[in-house]
């Protein structure tokens, strides 16, 4: 968690280019993270239909 507080305040003093750059950083992290969740939703779904 203070890993996280501490690139956002860097974010903040950074200039636009960086700012751009983190934000892209963050979106890509919730992509994964939909991808993740939609792949288990995937694995799920597979093993009510069975083999």
């Amino acid at each position: 968690v203070k890993e996280k507080r501490k690139e956002v305040s860097v974010a903040i003093a950074a200039p636009s280019e960086e700012k751009d750059l983190a934000k892209e950083e963050s979106t890509s992290e919730r992509e994964l993270k939909r991808d993740a969740k939609l792949k288990r939703k995937r694995i799920q779904s597979k093993r009510y239909s069975g083999p």
